[in-house]
C-alpha cells in the first residue's frame, strides 16, 4: 500500500514538473514568436490572402529576424518573427513587394563595419510560399527599395534616393540610371490616377509626380504630404495607411495630401478598391485578376469600377467646359491641392493663438 501511495506521489510530481517545463517553454516561445506592442512597424505590404506583412524597427544590438504577420491591423497583434524571414546573416528587411510571379521581394539591409557604410542587398523568395528560403539577386547599384512600373520594369531607389530602373526584365540585369535627376526618394509607388508617389529621403513626407510619365516628370515640389511616413498603401476605401514615427496611421480622405490620423481612431468608409488594385498599385503589378470595364476611349483598365465611373464623369464635364477662357485652365486637382495646403496653414495658426491664449 505504502509503494503504491509512493509511486502515485512521484507520478504527480512528475506531471507538475513536465507542466510547468512545457508552461515556461509555451510562454518563452510565445514572447518570441509574438513581438511587443511597442515595436515600431516599418514596413507593411497586404498579402494575396488578405493578411499583412509588415518588419519592425529592430534595437541596436538585435540584427536577427524582423519580418512579422498579421490578420487584422486593428488587433495589432503581430506574429512572428516568421520562419525564414532574415533573408542573410545580421540581415535586415528595409523594404518589401511583390514579383511578378507572385513571389516576395525583399531589401535587405546591413552594416559594413570595416567600411563604415550601409549596404543593401536585393532577394526574392524560393517559392510563393513566404517560409520559404531567400535566394539573392545581382545587383550593380547599392539600392535600397524596389517596386515596378506598369510595364513591367523594376524601378529602384538608390542610397541616394536617386531612380534607378533595370536594363531589362531580367532580374539579374544592371541597374541603368539616375532617370531624371531630382528629389531623392526613399521609395516609390503608385497613386490611384496612376501617377508615382515617392516618400522623400531627407523629409519622409509624400511627393507626387506632375504627370504620368514618371520617368521624364519631376516631382511635385509645391504640394506634398504633411506627416512624415516610412512605407505607405491604399485601403479599401482608397484612403492611404502608413507606418510613421508616430504608429500606424491612416489618411482622413482619399487624396494623398490629406492629414493622416492614428489608425486605430480612423474608420473605414466606401469600398472604391478591390485587394487587385491595393496591390496593384502598391507594387505596380497586376498579379491578381480584378473586373475592369472595358471602354477603350476613355477608361483606364488599371483603375477599378468605381474609379473609371469617375473618370467617365470627369470627361463629360471636360466637354462641358471647352469654351471656358484659356487664362482659367487652372486644373482642378491643383486647386484641391492648394486647399490642402491652406487649410493645413490655417491649423497651424489656430494652433500658434491657442498656445499664445495659454500662456
Amino acid at each position: 500500500m505504502i509503494n503504491k501511495v509512493i509511486i502515485i506521489l512521484i507520478v504527480v510530481a512528475v506531471l507538475v514538473f513536465v507542466i510547468r517545463l512545457n508552461k515556461e517553454t509555451f510562454q518563452l516561445n510565445r514572447d518570441n514568436y509574438i513581438p511587443k506592442k511597442e515595436r515600431q512597424l516599418f514596413n507593411i505590404l497586404p498579402l494575396i490572402d488578405g493578411r499583412y506583412l509588415g518588419t519592425y524597427l529592430t534595437k541596436d544590438d538585435d540584427k536577427s529576424n524582423n519580418l512579422v504577420m498579421t490578420y487584422s491591423l486593428k488587433s495589432n497583434e503581430w506574429q512572428g518573427p516568421i520562419k525564414n524571414g532574415s533573408p542573410a546573416t545580421n540581415t535586415l528587411i528595409c523594404d518589401l513587394t511583390y514579383y511578378k510571379d507572385k513571389r516576395l521581394m525583399c531589401v535587405g539591409t546591413k552594416h559594413d563595419t570595416e567600411n563604415d557604410i550601409i549596404l543593401y542587398d536585393i532577394f526574392i523568395k524560393k517559392t510563393q510560399d513566404i517560409e520559404s528560403p531567400w535566394v539573392k539577386i545581382k545587383s550593380n547599384e547599392n539600392i535600397m527599395s524596389i517596386n515596378f512600373d506598369f510595364h513591367g520594369n523594376m524601378i529602384g531607389c538608390r542610397d541616394d534616393g536617386q531612380l534607378f530602373i533595370k536594363e531589362n526584365k531580367n532580374l539579374n540585369s544592371d541597374w541603368i540610371g539616375p532617370i531624371n535627376y531630382d528629389i531623392p526618394m526613399k521609395k516609390v509607388l503608385f497613386d490611384k490616377d496612376g501617377k508615382m508617389l515617392g516618400i522623400g529621403l531627407k523629409d519622409l513626407l509624400l511627393y507626387k509626380k506632375n504627370t504620368h510619365d514618371w520617368k521624364e516628370s519631376k516631382w511635385d515640389k509645391d504640394h506634398k504630404g504633411f506627416d512624415q511616413l516610412y512605407d505607405v498603401y491604399h485601403d479599401y476605401d482608397g484612403c492611404l495607411v502608413g507606418t510613421s514615427p508616430n504608429g500606424l496611421i491612416k489618411q482622413e480622405h482619399s487624396n494623398y495630401m490629406a492629414i493622416f490620423k492614428d489608425y486605430l481612431n480612423t474608420e473605414r468608409k466606401e469600398t472604391i478598391l478591390t485587394l487587385p488594385k491595393i496591390i496593384f498599385f502598391r507594387t505596380g503589378l497586376e498579379i491578381l485578376d480584378d473586373k475592369i470595364t472595358n471602354d477603350k476611349d476613355i477608361v483606364d483598365k488599371n483603375l477599378s469600377d468605381e474609379l473609371n465611373s469617375f473618370l467617365l464623369l470627369k470627361s463629360k464635364t471636360i466637354q462641358m467646359c471647352k469654351n471656358r477662357k484659356k487664362g482659367i485652365k487652372k486644373d482642378s486637382e491643383n486647386i484641391l491641392l492648394d486647399r490642402n495646403n491652406q487649410l493645413k496653414k490655417i491649423d497651424e495658426i489656430e494652433n500658434l493663438i491657442k498656445i499664445l491664449q495659454k500662456k
